[in-house]
């Protein structure tokens, strides 16, 4: 075929050009097949070309059906770029399974792989998963904004990776090599490292909690831990658990996990609308089946409870137990030293005299050590030195 620059296709080929008009380019005309019969390709003023349409730009395509397609292929056919307009939906992509590239200035600055994952600045790689991925020659930002109130939130990678919620005040800067910070107000409120977590310190256990002023009393803003129970309701029964702090056994050997001890606030307010608060505290025997039980109680008049023991302890050095034991279907309180003696504090052991208790209200001394025991009726033996001296050593008064 000749060359068409600069001349007119009428001239050149006749009837080419559905129209009596011999200026190619003074209007939109549609190319015919040389016998007159439309083709739907339109040239227009000033070179646009139309395909099923006059051409209002360069290149101007539409379909008859419910898209129109372009299609764009490399030398071998293997590669397909893609682009349509359907109704209520533009497609832009591949159809072949090949990356779609996006440049600017004649470099790579966005990609979105076979497997639709989107890098921006790189080709994206995750060693699994799939995602968003964005690198860059320095700090890589990815920014999240509501307009209506101004307020973002800029997740960044730099030396730290840091998530900072923009015009709130609040940050978490996670450092790769060190600490993980969450800050409010660019004042540091926790942080977490490979020791653990610190509210308010960098922290030397697994949870360590600080706080303080620079000066003044020393004792205002004294740290605070606070368990803090949500119940709606108002129904408080008797020994309901207002909250726990407990230890646990988490054997991976196979043993059965329990609890080896805790401290509970319990309600001592039977049927009550609001709760009072006790304070239990619970330990665990060794292989204990249902782990912890309580063992001594601070009533919700301060008063202390012991509860009984299974056994006497044994003998610790450089302390003394103070425990509580059944004896004679009533528990007594009793006290170990570290010499191995027990001695019944409650005055109501009687156990070893013959005929008991003297008076209704005598009391006794009770102690025992390696085997032996001991027992006193300390009302009788003062009554016995009130008869030989004529002294009166007891008195007493009725209270009804």
């Amino acid at each position: 075929m000749a060359s068409l620059v600069g001349q007119q296709l009428k001239d050149t080929y006749d009837s080419l050009l559905k129209t009596s008009d011999n200026d190619a380019l003074g209007a939109y005309k549609e190319i015919t097949d040389g016998s007159g019969n439309g083709s739907s390709l339109y040239l227009g003023t000033g070179g646009n070309v139309g395909i099923g349409v006059s051409p209002i730009a360069n290149l101007h395509i539409k379909d008859g059906s419910s898209s129109s397609d372009v299609r764009i292929q490399d030398s071998t056919g293997t590669t397909t770029l893609y682009l349509q307009a359907q109704n209520g939906l533009a497609v832009v992509g591949t159809l072949t399974n090949h990356d779609l590239r996006f440049d600017v200035n004649d470099n790579e600055k966005m990609r979105i792989d076979s497997s639709g994952n989107v890098g921006i600045g790189c080709s994206p790689s995750f060693s699994s998963g799939s995602g968003l991925e964005i690198e860059r020659a320095g700090i890589a930002t990815l920014r999240l904004q509501d307009t209506s109130t101004g307020k973002s939130t800029e997740i960044t990678q730099g030396t730290n990776f840091e998530i900072d919620t923009v015009n709130t005040g609040m940050d978490i800067i996670l450092d790769a090599t060190t600490d993980t910070i969450f800050e409010i107000a660019n004042s540091e409120i926790a942080r977490i490292n490979s020791t653990g977590l610190g509210i308010g310190v960098t922290p030397a256990t697994t949870l360590d909690v600080a706080s303080g002023n620079s000066g003044g009393d020393a004792g205002a803003d004294a740290p605070v831990l606070r368990i803090s129970n949500t119940t709606q309701g108002n129904d408080w029964d008797l020994d309901d658990a207002i909250g726990t702090i407990e230890i646990f056994a988490k054997d991976t050997s196979g043993n059965s996990p329990y609890s080896t001890a805790f401290i509970k606030s319990l309600n001592e307010q039977a049927n009550g609308t609001l709760p009072s608060g006790s304070l239990s505290f619970g330990t665990a025997k060794y292989n204990a089946s249902g782990g912890a039980v309580e063992r001594m109680r601070i009533d919700q008049n301060g008063n202390i409870v012991i509860k009984n023991t299974e056994a006497t302890p044994s003998t610790v050095t450089d302390s003394v137990h103070l425990f509580a034991q059944d004896v004679s279907s009533s528990s007594e309180l009793k006290v170990r030293d570290e010499a191995g003696n027990t001695t019944t504090l409650s005055p109501h052991n009687f156990s070893l005299i013959p005929d008991g208790a003297s008076e209704d209200m005598a009391w006794s001394y009770y102690s025992e050590k390696n085997g032996k025991k001991i027992n006193v009726d300390m009302l009788k033996l003062a009554r016995m030195v009130e008869e030989l001296t004529g002294e009166t050593l007891v008195y007493q008064i009725n209270l009804d």
